[in-house]
């Protein structure tokens, strides 16, 4: 059995990263994995999704034999610290008027200071839009993941990433079945979003993963596999060069999180769109008309990556497709 925080340790996934990933919140992840609170099995299964493990292999935090002594031994201890605690608390009551007295004598003009001359609220919010000011600036509320889409959410989410070391990444070949869709006059995305000299190969599925659920974060990852041994080579796949697979015009948001450099190509007249996340180099700019073919930028690995590779999307008329049969690689 694999506890929660022992899979998400193990995957550089922080507690704020696995609440951006499964919609559960923080808080929620943190009771589960500390005993707290029980693990459902609608929650399991989201978790195990993500994790890409079977939903019985999770077990939500400590054993039971060990929660149990968790908790008899914060119980011990908090026996022993309650009297000391009362008569610290007893002490320091006793203490307050001779405090007060000699804080007073020692600064008389701090009873003689207008309430006015104390920073409010307001003053502290002044200070903190002020020029200069190292306080943190706001960033738009981003309530349910559900109701947020892809680009708000990018550009919303803090663009400082945790250390991730890449490694070699696991892929397969394209070679799924079923008809190919053909390019169209209309915008139809089909072609390879990569052009490289090796092959193309998949390192994660549509609708798996962290591609989960499809309907909102659904998309295929892409490396290149230069010796031919059906996995993509870091050394491959990085800067390999990423072009528009249709005619449209770029979004652009640079060093955002989960995508890093993120592009966003959208035809308006068909409603076709199509994302390319984790670029190393941007080559167009934000509002900038694209034609198919057209080079945007080379593969990287920014954002939340374990290791360079293109994340790949297509929507129509905002809904999320399964690239697969689009791609021409």
């Amino acid at each position: 059995m694999l506890t929660i925080q022992a899979l998400r340790r193990s995957r550089g996934i922080t507690l704020t990263d696995l609440a951006l990933l499964s919609g559960i919140p923080a808080r929620t992840i943190a009771s589960i994995e500390c005993g707290i609170q029980r693990l459902d099995q609608r929650t399991r299964e989201q978790l195990a999704h993500i994790f890409g493990v079977p939903p019985e292999s999770l077990q939500p935090g400590p054993p039971p034999a060990l929660q149990e002594a968790l908790r008899r031994r914060a119980l011990a201890e908090a026996r022993l610290l309650m009297p000391v605690a009362g008569a610290a608390l007893a002490s320091a009551i006793a203490l307050a008027p001779l405090v007060d007295a000699l804080t007073r004598e020692a600064s008389p003009a701090a009873r003689s200071s207008p309430a006015s001359a104390r920073p409010t609220p307001e003053l502290l919010a002044a200070a903190a839009r002020a020029p200069g000011s190292t306080a943190p600036a706001a960033r738009p509320a981003l309530g349910l993941l559900a109701d947020v889409s892809p680009t708000e959410l990018l550009s919303a989410l803090p663009t400082a990433a945790p250390a991730v070391s890449p490694v070699p990444l696991d892929g397969e070949l394209l070679t799924a079945g079923g008809p190919k869709v053909a390019p169209g006059a209309d915008g139809t995305p089909a072609r390879c979003p990569i052009a490289a000299s090796g092959q193309i190969v998949l390192t994660q599925g549509y609708g798996v993963g962290t591609h989960a659920p499809a309907s909102r974060w659904g998309a295929l990852d892409l490396g290149v596999d230069g010796d031919g041994d059906g996995r993509a080579e870091p050394a491959a796949t990085f800067g390999a060069l990423v072009v528009a697979t249709h005619t449209g015009v770029a979004q652009v948001v640079l060093n955002s999180w989960p995508g890093g450099n993120y592009v966003r190509l959208t035809h308006s007249d068909s409603g076709w769109a199509t994302a390319y996340a984790h670029l190393d180099q941007v080559f167009v700019t934000n509002g900038q008309a694209v034609e198919a073919g057209a080079p945007i930028g080379t593969v990287g690995s920014t954002g939340y990556a374990t290791g360079p590779h293109l994340h790949y999307e297509v929507w129509r008329n905002g809904v999320n497709l399964d690239p697969t049969p689009f791609l021409q690689c």
